[in-house]
């Protein structure tokens, strides 16, 4: 969540000015030492300054710091940060005040970046200046006491997916702390719920459209404020004291009858909670999902590890086009891998014991590779789910999974026990049992 910040007077300067091999620079002329100059040292793009007076500051990525000066395009935790200051105690002091933060959320999207920067209309009632061009994809607004930025993250460091940045840059901290905020208070798990509160706050304040709407279909008096809320000069020159209640009305009409960027909230929490988890890092969380939720649609399925493989399942196999016998390596080929009996996707992610791709699969392909997340969905989701938030879509999505599976066998015993008993509705004649076929009568379990 952290990425910039920069320090002023620190008070570990005599020894940051050992631990660091401040470069001298001499007059061309006359070979003195310019002591006018100040002195700078890259450590890791964290850029330590000696000035003439002798004050040290220190500016820069923690971020970029935690991953060796290099991209700071993955998740950077509550403590992670604090991996950070354990390494940095000799330079950072715990009483050293924050003079300016930048502080965001990296948010892997299933949809392009670009898309939402360029639907985007305003903040409140000011304008977005934005930057589209083949490399980059931009959008920010400055006020007098801290920035708000937007952008699509992987163009400029590109890993395959789609990276949304939102960002605030505050350069007046007593905007956010009145009492100022100490380095020591950085590592506060309190601290960092407080930065997650105020961004999915300034969030809520921005107006967006969604180009998957069709405005055919929308009611006409709904029609008009969509219309009207698209033009950013509407709310420019909207009276303060109606400009929450019109927000909040084309907000919802947006989420209403749109699709492509409903999910954005729920990201935007989801994201903020995973940054300030407090747990021991070792690497990238892998973590299983509470499937309390889950279990209580499965209640009438047999257990993962005692499912048997149904020899009637592989006709519908041939039939689809995601399933492992006809797409997916084998395990005879690949053993250290294992794949979903039903789409044939990489299930080596879950537990050893997992038959079918899960919520916790879901969310690691949703997060991975959202183009095979999104073929999934489109195959499988209802349209009843597609506006509901990710969690509910995991748990639907796992439940079509299983279904899949289980509904060849169960599905003919249900439907020949409902014939049977169509014929025994009226009261007979006589018996029919004898006419019916014996296989008939094997399935429905009455032989």
């Amino acid at each position: 969540m952290i990425c910039f910040s920069k320090l002023n007077n620190l008070k570990n300067g005599s020894e940051i000015q050992i631990l660091l091999d401040f470069p001298v620079q001499y007059s061309e002329h006359t070979g003195e030492e310019l002591t006018y100059k100040k002195r700078s040292k890259n450590l890791l793009n964290l850029i330590f300054t000696r000035l003439p007076d002798g004050s040290m500051k220190c500016s820069g990525s923690f971020h970029e710091f935690a991953n060796g000066g290099k991209l700071n395009n993955d998740r950077f935790t509550i403590e992670r940060f604090k991996q950070v200051a354990d390494e940095l105690i000799r330079y950072i002091s715990p009483d050293d005040n924050i003079n300016v933060l930048e502080f965001g959320v990296n948010i892997i999207t299933p949809f392009n970046p670009t898309d939402l920067i360029k639907n985007l209309i305003s903040h409140c009632k000011t304008q977005f200046n934005k930057t589209l061009n083949s490399g980059e994809a931009s959008s920010e607004i400055r006020y007098t006491h801290y920035t708000i930025k937007i952008y699509n993250k992987g163009l400029q460091q590109p890993n395959g997916k789609y990276i949304l940045r939102i960002e605030l840059h505050y350069n007046r901290m007593k905007t956010l702390f009145p009492d100022g905020l100490k380095w020591s208070e950085l590592a506060d798990l309190k601290t960092w719920e407080y930065f997650g509160d105020v961004l999915k706050e300034k969030f809520k304040d921005v107006i967006y459209y969604d180009p998957s709407i069709n405005l055919n279909q929308v009611p006409e008096k709904e029609r008009q404020i969509i219309v009207k809320g698209h033009n950013p000069f509407h709310w420019q020159n909207l009276k303060s004291n109606h400009a929450d209640r019109e927000r909040k009305q084309f907000q919802d009409l947006i989420r209403k009858h749109g699709t492509k960027f409903n999910s954005l909230p729920d990201l935007i929490s989801q994201e903020v909670a995973e940054l300030a988890k407090s747990y021991h890092y070792s690497g990238e969380e892998n973590r299983e999902p509470d499937l309390s939720e889950l279990a209580k649609s499965y209640h009438y399925s047999q257990p993962e590890d005692s499912t048997q493989i149904d020899t009637s399942f592989d006709h519908l196999a041939k039939s689809y086009p995601l399933l492992s016998c006809n797409n997916s390596p084998t395990h005879e080929n690949n053993p250290s891998e294992r794949f979903c009996k039903v789409t044939g996707i990489n299930i080596s992610m879950q537990k050893s014991d997992s038959t079918f791709l899960c919520i916790s699969g879901l969310r690691y392909l949703f997060e991975t590779d959202h183009r095979d997340f999104d073929k999934l969905r489109s195959e499988r989701l209802s349209r009843r789910w597609e506006n509901e938030p990710l969690k509910v879509q995991f748990r639907e999505l796992a439940h079509s999974i299983r279904n899949e599976y289980f509904n060849p066998r169960h599905n003919p015993r249900n439907n020949t026990m409902k014939g049977i008993s169509k014929l025994y509705s009226d009261p007979p004649l006589f018996d029919f049992t004898p006419y019916i076929l014996p296989e008939k009568l094997k399935v429905a379990g009455l032989n």
